[in-house]
């Protein structure tokens, strides 16, 4: 098409965000042409999380300003339960072993391996505690409890057991680790 073709449109729809439109009516006719204004996409596609949902430390305005932008209200732990997917509890051995798996080494030799779990009830956490006690490697475990929000940290290091609750839900990189290289390097 050429250039003046284009030029055309531009003066009937004003230019950007507008368009000339036509449909079919039910019996396959074209309707009459009409000016229509375009909008940009009004919805977010994106995972929403824990700190998205005011449950963890690393919630900050900008996912608060995510969820009221998603049309929620400003505080979702009514709603979490409903869209949070939990820790797949039914092979206990797989989740205790890969849940949110990451493995830490220190400049200082300090290394473990960790997972998490990520629950609404506290079923298996007994479990939890004795696979991380059974280790034969350094390992840092934790329980997550969005119900209560509650956390348990559990940590097996040179084969010394110790646990730490919390009365609120951890982040293990902004606040466990630290918090767990600490504590060890206070005690060797």
């Amino acid at each position: 098409p050429s250039r003046e073709r284009w030029s055309y449109g531009n003066r009937i729809t004003g230019g950007i965000g507008e368009a000339l439109i036509s449909v079919l009516d039910e019996k396959g006719i074209p309707t009459i042409v009409k000016k229509a204004t375009i909008l940009p996409p009004q919805s977010q596609m994106g995972a929403l999380d824990d700190s998205a949902c005011g449950f963890s430390p690393r919630y900050n305005d900008k996912a608060k300003k995510q969820i009221l932008e998603l049309g929620f209200d400003n505080y979702l732990k009514d709603k979490f339960e409903d869209y949070y997917i939990p820790t797949d509890l039914s092979d206990l051995d797989l989740a205790f072993n890969k849940a949110r798996l990451k493995k830490y080494s220190f400049d200082d030799d300090i290394n473990f391996k960790s997972t998490g779990i990520e629950a609404f009830d506290d079923n298996h956490k007994e479990e939890y505690k004795n696979f991380i006690k059974n280790q034969n490697e350094n390992f840092l475990g934790l329980w997550l409890n969005y119900k209560t929000e509650t956390s348990t940290v559990y940590l097996n290091y040179d084969h010394q057991f110790y646990q730490k609750d919390f009365n609120h839900i951890v982040s293990r990189g902004s606040e466990i680790i630290d918090l767990i290289l600490n504590f060890i390097r206070s005690n060797k």
